[in-house]
Formats: C-alpha cells, structure tokens, sequence
C-alpha cells in the first residue's frame, strides 16, 4: 500500500535521492557511525565574507559606469571586483570541504549573489534593459487607468496575462509611489536571492545531503546568464515554477523506503515496495499545502504565457513515471493553464493560433532561430556569444557526469532527470520569439546544476579528497568567468547614461497624445510612461527598402515622416546605446545611425529638444505644406 509522507521525510533515515536504501552516515539512529567532525572555526566565514564586501565596496567607489564597454559592464570593474569574486569562492569551496552548516555555506552564496546582481542597481543609478523600462510602463498603465486594456497597441500579451503587472501596481500604489522606477532596479538581487532560497527547498525533496544541495545552488547562480531576473513577468514566473516543484517533491512524492533485503531492487528504480507505513500527515496540514499549491498556480497562468506550460509537462512526466504519489497536482495544471487560455487569453489564443501551430514540431527550425547570427556580431560580441555557449556546455557535461557517476554508485535520479528533460518541449511548439532555447536552458538549470553536483558527491558516503574542492575551484572559475561576460556582456546598450534617461522623459512625459516616435533601435529608456500615447517606428525593424531610403536622404525622409499631420507631433530620438546595439549587433550599417545624427543636427529643419553626448531628441515645426506620407 501507498504510505502518506510527512515533509520531512520519516525514519529510518535514508538517502532519499538515492535509487537504494543507503542509510544516511550522519543520522545516529541510521546505525552508521558519524563522520569526524570538520567543522571550520567561526571566524573563517566572517573572514571571507567581510574581505569580500571590502572589496566589492571598494570597487564600487572606483567603478565607473560611463566606462562601460564593448565587454558590457565587464570593461568598467576594477580588479578588486574581481578579487571580491575569488575571496567568496575560495570561502564556498572552504566551507563546502568542511562540511560546513548550511547557513554558512550559504551566507557565502548570498553574499556572492549580492555583489554580483546589486552592482548595476548601485552604480547605474537607472533601470538596466530596454525591456524593463517597458514592463515599467505597463504598470504605469494600470496604474492611471485601474483597469485592462486588452485594446491598446502597446505590448497586448500583457493585458491578458496581467498577474505580475497588477501586483507590482498594487505594491506600487501601496508604497504612495509615483512609478514603478522607484524599485524596478532592484529586481534582479530580489528575484535571484527568492530563487536561491527555492531551489534550496526544492532540493530539500531530492536529497538530504547538505553539501549536494549548496553546491547545487552555486552552480545554479555561476551558471545562470540568461538574465531572466529583472523586473519582469518571466522572472516572477520562474520564482513560481520553482515553488511548484518545491512543494509536489516534498509532499506528493512516492516514498523512498528500504526492501526487505536492505538495497534497493534495481538501481534505476526509486519505487521501492513499500514495507512500512509513514506517519500521516494531519487533514488540515495537506489541505493547506494543497491550496496554497493552487494559489501558485493560478498566480503562474495568469502572470506568464510560456512557465505554465513547461510545469504541465513537468509534472505530466513526474506523474506518468510515477514519481509522484497524486494524479491532481497535473490534471490541476493543466486545467488552469487550459482555463485561462480559453477565458482571459482568449483573445490572444484566437488570434495567433495559426501561428502558434504553425510552429509546433518545426524542432530544427525553432532552434535555429534561437541562435545568434555570429557573422552579423562585433568581434566583443562574437567573444560573448560564445562564453554563453561555453557556460552551457560546461553544464551540460557536468549533468551528464555527475548522472553516470550516481547510476554507478546505484542511484537514479529519475526525478531530477525529468525536470531536466522536460523543457525541451519548448522547442517542438515554437520559437518563442527568438528566446525558446534560452528558456529551456532556464528552465532546466536548476536540476542540471543538482545533478553535476552528483560528480562531486555521488552519495551521503562519499569522502572528499583533496582533488575535489580543487576540482570545484577550477569549474567555478570557468563557469564565473563565462557567466561575467554572458550575463554583462550587453551591457553597452542596456546601461542607459543621466542624459538617455533625461531625453526619454522629455518626450514620454509631454508629447501628446497620437504622437509619432523615431528611434534606431528599442535600446534605450523606452514606453515606460504615456506608452499607449505613441505610434513607434524602428529603424532597424522597418522593411529593407525603407531603411535603404533613410539612409540614402535622411534628413527629407525622416522630416516627411514626422511632418505627417496624421500624427499630432512627430519625435526622433537617437542615443548612445542604441549606436552601440545597431553597431554590435549588425542590425544597421555600422556608424548608419551616427551619421542620421550628424545629417539631422546640420540640416536646420529639425527643432532640438535634447542634445547631449549620449542622445539627441528632435522634432519639427510643421507649415501647412508639410505633408508626407507616414512610414
């Protein structure tokens, strides 16, 4: 018979990651003798941990954010960054070796976390990324009019999956904050330190071996470049998905429990028959932990379009392959995320369907497109591509080791598989985008991160050698320096300078309403106030003959264009980012959009309304002949 499970799980003690009944060495009923303990003096942690926040203060005082490059933020650091960087890890690796307590491990964590993830908020002094200055303005939206606008031309996905957005405006108008600024450049620390936090619960239903579990974690936070952690929908969703897991592993799993013979059956079988009954867990306490899990996931379906569905096929696999112990938890999933497409997306399901299913099965396809046109990149850029795929790479073997190593030892972790597996289903139903396989490498990372901790550690048993804190020193040294320029590596148009910031308000702040915005490329503080008040134009978006007529007379075509009395004003704004995104990436002829700027200014027809080192705002008096045909 099927035993309920109380979180944690009951003695006797086992290793309940473990495709066998090894007893936990640690556990003093288990009957195996305890480890000699190695526990690190008191003072080590406070030790690395104070050197470190020394040098990351220091390095904030000399850092200087205009300095930002072609390496992104990486060009601006100074080494005492880095040597910041390296005291942590040294610290983590120390405390990992020692078989520290958790807390101190994961002080080490956090702390690296923070230097990490807290320095563009502390030294940019604004948002970081285009796309969040967005997700600014529709909250901005909610804000003014307290309601949805499934109508509105600006970014309708988000009036149908409105769940992050209304919260942030309540904490908004909560806080008597004016704008979602006041804390949106926060983001990425706050969302990193919860995510932390949850893949520390999560893990907590895979295994009890505290040192898995934490360097799990590191390698969760070394390896996550992706940047899906500012203020944004998929962030929220993702802390989300996480919490899903968390609870369906500690409280709906099958049990783990020892055969009669004391080894498990076979080493790829976690299910073992079960010999004795688990202590039940009070009515009230799982009907708690049942509505809280709905409360989750209706939180999930209605904040993201894409985190709902790689949870269905996650817990669709749990399920089939009897990891869990209760059907509901899936067929609860899946009827949200059928729900709420059919009600409050349906607007969206209806319209883009065909597109939609025009890309289900497309598998090469999907991941093609994904995959950055390195012939079009600047040599920096080319450079950061690649320490992105090398940061992959190096995951994906480390998984893949440390889930032979385990099978070896006897253990299968099939759960952990699983999840890793599953959202690589992206793929076969679309491109996402652009973005499909960089959710799937999110999405999964945590369980490949648990299952390369199984190289280091392959059982509760195993005793670490002096190779194996070297061994995690020399990975993280990679996996931090392919993340370094990964993650930062944009950041010469996703750092917006006094000057950009003070040019988009301008115009956001006192165009008027049926206004039309120029602009070269969407990087830059862009739609984050009045956004439903403009008609946008990108250049680097536009058709290619468009952009060829632009580019061969772009003082006529462009003040035909913002002279069209369709609109009630016409704006150009041009910035420093944008130059260093079109020149980057190859969107735009190199230097195109420097010479537009230089063209405008000399023309005379234009009225300036900004015009500083890093943007210039344009506009233009219009007579009674000035009229053109819009883009």
């Amino acid at each position: 018979m099927t035993a309920t499970l109380k979180a944690p799980t009951p003695k006797p003690a086992l290793d309940t990651d473990s495709g066998g009944a090894h007893p936990a060495p640690d556990d003093p009923e288990s009957g195996a003798a305890p480890a000699p303990s190695r526990r690190i003096p008191t003072w080590w942690p406070m030790l690395t941990i104070g050197a470190a926040l020394v040098l990351w203060a220091i390095a904030l005082v000399e850092l200087n954010a205009s300095a930002v490059g072609d390496f992104g933020l990486v060009s601006a650091l100074p080494i005492v960054y880095f040597a910041a960087l390296a005291v942590l890890t040294i610290g983590f690796v120390f405390a990992l070796q020692r078989d520290a307590r958790m807390p101190v491990m994961l002080a080490h964590v956090a702390v690296f976390l923070l230097v990490v993830h807290a320095t563009p908020a502390l030294a940019y002094g604004a948002l970081r990324y285009a796309w969040a200055w967005k997700h600014v303005g529709i909250v901005d939206l909610l804000h003014r009019r307290h309601a949805l606008t499934p109508g509105t031309p600006v970014l309708p996905i988000y009036q149908q999956w409105p769940g992050f957005f209304a919260a942030s405006t309540a904490l908004t108008e909560a806080a008597g904050l004016k704008s979602a600024l006041s804390f949106a450049a926060w983001g990425p620390p706050v969302f990193e330190l919860l995510d932390a936090a949850m893949v520390v619960v999560l893990l907590r239903g895979l295994t009890e071996d505290r040192r898995r579990i934490a360097l799990a974690v590191w390698f969760f936070l070394i390896a996550n470049w992706i940047g899906q952690d500012y203020f944004a929908p998929q962030a929220f969703g993702f802390f989300l998905f996480l919490a899903v897991f968390a609870i369906v592993l500690r409280w709906y799993r099958r049990p783990v429990v020892a055969s009669t013979r004391g080894r498990a059956r076979s080493r790829r079988d976690e299910e073992i028959p079960v010999e004795l009954v688990a202590e039940r867990v009070p009515v009230a306490q799982r009907r708690t932990v049942a509505l809280l899990l709905v409360l989750l996931m209706a939180a999930m379906v209605t904040s993201h379009p894409l985190t709902p569905l790689v949870v269905c096929t996650g817990l669709a696999g749990l399920t089939v392959f009897r990891v869990l112990d209760r059907r509901w938890p899936a067929i609860a999933m899946v009827a949200l995320t059928g729900g709420w497409l059919a009600t409050g997306a349906r607007q969206y399901t209806v319209s883009n369907l065909s597109a939609l299913l025009s890309g289900f099965g497309q598998l090469s396809t999907n991941v093609n497109s994904n995959l950055a046109n390195l012939g079009q990149l600047s040599v920096a850029q080319h450079f950061v591509a690649n320490m992105g795929r090398l940061v992959v790479a190096t995951m994906a073997m480390l998984a893949v080791a440390g889930l032979i190593r385990r099978l070896r030892r006897g253990y299968f972790d099939r759960a952990a598989l699983l999840l890793c597996m599953a959202p690589g289903a992206i793929l076969a139903g679309g491109s996402y985008g652009g973005e499909a396989i960089f959710r799937v490498y999110l999405f999964a990372l945590p369980f490949a991160a648990f299952l390369a901790a199984g190289w280091f550690y392959p059982d509760k048993q195993s005793v670490a050698t002096w190779r194996t804190p070297v061994m995690i020193a020399a990975v993280s040294g990679v996996l931090i320096t392919g993340f370094m320029f990964a993650y930062f590596g944009k950041d010469s148009w996703s750092y917006f300078s006094p000057s950009e910031v003070h040019a988009a308000d301008v115009v956001f702040s006192s165009a008027p309403p049926n206004s039309l915005l120029i602009d070269g490329t969407l990087s830059y503080p862009t739609q984050f106030e009045h956004a439903e008040h403009f008609t946008y134009v990108t250049l680097a978006a536009e058709p290619p003959q468009s952009v060829s007529k632009v580019l061969a007379d772009p003082a006529n075509v462009l003040y035909t264009w913002m002279s069209d009395t369709r609109f009630a004003k016409g704006y150009l704004i041009l910035t420093r980012s944008q130059f260093a995104e079109a020149d980057a990436t190859g969107v735009l002829p190199h230097g195109s959009l420097q010479r537009i700027e230089r063209l405008l200014l000399a023309s005379h027809r234009f009225r300036v309304l900004v015009h500083s080192r890093d943007a210039v705002l344009l506009t233009v008096d219009r007579t009674p002949a000035a009229i053109g045909s819009a883009p």
